[in-house]
Parts: C-alpha cells; sequence; structure tokens
C-alpha cells in the first residue's frame, strides 16, 4: 500500500467526520495537552511538515518536541499551536483534534472518568479541556457509534501500513505526535533516546536546558 493510497484512505476517514461550530479560537484546549494519534495519521501529519516546511521551522519543531517530552508537567501545550492559537496543520489534524466538540458530553464524561481510572493520583486536565470548549459543537450530529467506527478504521490503517499487533494491542503506535517524532528521528540512536529519558526521570530544570542548547547548536551546523 503506497503512502498516497494509505493517506487517501485516512482522509476518506476525516471527511466522514462533521466539521465543528462555534470555536472562537482562544486555544486553551491546545494548551492543555497534544492529542495521541496512530502512527499513520503521524505520518500523515509528517509528510506535509517535510514537504511544506522550511529547514528552520523543522529544526524549531524538533526543538519543541523534545522540549515537550522533557516536561513532565501533564499539561503540554501543542506543538502546532501558533501564538494566534491558530494550527499549523490544520488540514492533516488527527482523529482526536477532529472528535473534540463532537463526541458527545455523557460519552466523553464517561471516558474521562476511564482514563482517571488508569492514571490514579495524576493529574491529567480533562475536566479543564472538556469544560473550556463547551460552546464547540458539531455542524451534523453523527452520533458515538459511528464515531467509534470510524477510529477502529484508522486502527486497521495501521494494520495495513506494517504495524505489529503487539505494537497495537500495547498502544505503541498510539502516542502523542512529539513522541512518535522522536522516535521516528532518532529510533536508530537508542543511547540518544536513553539519555533523553533519564533527563526526564532524574535531570533537572539545569540539565533539560543544557541538552535543549546542545541540539539548536547541533542542528544549526
Amino acid at each position: 500500500m503506497s503512502n498516497e493510497e494509505t493517506f487517501d484512505e485516512l482522509k476518506s476517514v476525516y471527511d466522514k467526520m462533521p466539521e465543528t461550530v462555534g470555536c472562537v479560537s482562544c486555544g486553551k484546549c491546545c494548551k492543555i495537552q497534544h492529542p495521541h494519534c496512530y502512527f499513520v495519521e503521524f505520518l500523515y501529519m509528517y509528510d506535509y511538515v517535510t514537504s511544506n516546511w522550511s529547514a528552520g521551522q523543522i529544526n524549531e519543531l524538533v526543538i519543541s518536541c523534545v522540549e515537550r517530552y522533557l516536561s513532565n508537567d501533564t499539561n503540554k501545550p501543542c506543538v502546532f499551536l501558533t501564538k494566534e492559537n491558530k494550527c499549523k496543520i490544520y488540514d492533516r489534524r488527527d482523529y482526536n483534534c477532529r472528535a473534540f466538540g463532537i463526541i458527545p458530553k455523557k460519552a466523553y464524561a464517561q471516558r474521562v472518568k476511564e482514563v482517571k481510572k488508569n492514571f490514579s493520583g495524576i493529574r491529567l486536565g480533562l475536566e479543564k479541556q472538556s469544560d473550556c470548549c463547551g460552546d464547540v459543537k458539531p455542524e451534523v450530529f453523527i452520533g458515538i457509534n459511528k464515531l467509534d467506527e470510524l477510529f477502529l478504521r484508522i486502527y486497521k490503517l495501521d494494520q495495513k501500513i506494517g504495524v505489529s499487533s503487539e505494537d497495537l494491542k500495547s498502544g505503541n503506535s498510539y502516542m502523542t505526535f512529539h513522541d512518535h517524532f522522536l522516535l521516528f528521528l532518532y529510533g536508530s540512536e537508542p543511547l540518544f533516546l536513553k539519555s533523553l529519558t533519564e533527563i526526564k526521570r532524574s535531570g533537572s530544570e539545569k540539565d533539560k536546558k543544557l541538552i535543549i542548547e546542545q541540539m539548536r547548536k547541533e542542528i544549526s551546523l
């Protein structure tokens, strides 16, 4: 299956999701967290970035992704959010971004409850995300069953492009864009990724700033 065929099929899923109305571009939802996406969705966004952005813009994206990864704050702004609270890749945004405001409130509240049970004691900020965009609504109501069906199609697309069953079941192909991006770029450099993880877990803020400064120098050479 070629990239073009894969992206066409993914786009056909997105096209079945209704547009939303009521957004005032406050940016609150995008400042709280970056939604998870499947690997095929990451590739769709990555394709746009590498085809349309300058080397300098891509370098800044790399730095932003490292900063998000190193941060232990549960509220991490999306790497694609501009100062004007616009999305840099709006037409390529993932399922979860498109579904925001479309999932019925009761279903969303139940999912928040389930997630909180799985991450007991961790402040996720999901309620804030739900509350801050209460005015955002779908132009057409399609219901939670249809949304789940579309989500499953994206899952199956990951299967089609070769993501292993083990990775799909464990959730290893379902993560934030910044995690996908770093693994994609530095997957062949496990020692570097290991060092980032060690700094994330036990490094000081000074250690984190130093690694960012070092990376800025290296990618600008």
